[in-house]
């Protein structure tokens, strides 16, 4: 069994080493972070905005981020990623330790071994394996040379 070792009480990710280790803009974030979809829980910077000097990420920030761009890829626009993160935090759940499945229109949760539909709306299902996002964003993170 692996585990998360969490950065040291005040250290967290650069908004700069969330851009290199997910490979997304600056006004990527920056429009995610205006929409209220992630904020920096480690420090937010100047007004709230990434950009800006200061704002640190924890990596359950990163691991969310992470979440965001698999639904994107598995086709979910963005109205619909804002509704999952709504639901979610409405009812009491972690983003990044959800257990979602999509196929591009519709959004499953896992809940206790009950699967709930959370975006009513194809065909083909993509299952987003936490695990995997787990390991991938600290595969990632060392690759930038930053202690996970």
């Amino acid at each position: 069994m692996a585990f998360i070792v969490a950065p040291a009480a005040g250290r967290g990710i650069s908004s700069s080493d969330i851009y290199d280790t997910l490979g997304i803009s600056q006004q990527l974030l920056s429009l995610w972070v205006k929409k209220s979809i992630v904020k920096p829980s480690v420090r937010r910077g100047r007004r709230g905005d990434p950009s800006k000097c200061g704002s640190l990420w924890s990596f359950y920030d990163l691991l969310d981020m992470k979440t965001i761009i698999g639904l994107r890829r598995a086709g979910l626009s963005m109205q619909k990623v804002r509704k999952v993160v709504a639901w979610l935090r409405q009812n009491g759940y972690a983003l990044h330790s959800s257990n979602l499945a999509t196929d591009g229109d519709k959004v499953w949760i896992n809940l206790d071994d009950v699967t709930v539909e959370i975006i009513k709306a194809t065909n083909q299902i993509v299952l987003l394996d936490w695990k995997i996002i787990v390991k991938q964003s600290i595969d990632m993170l060392e690759k930038n040379g930053i202690d996970v």
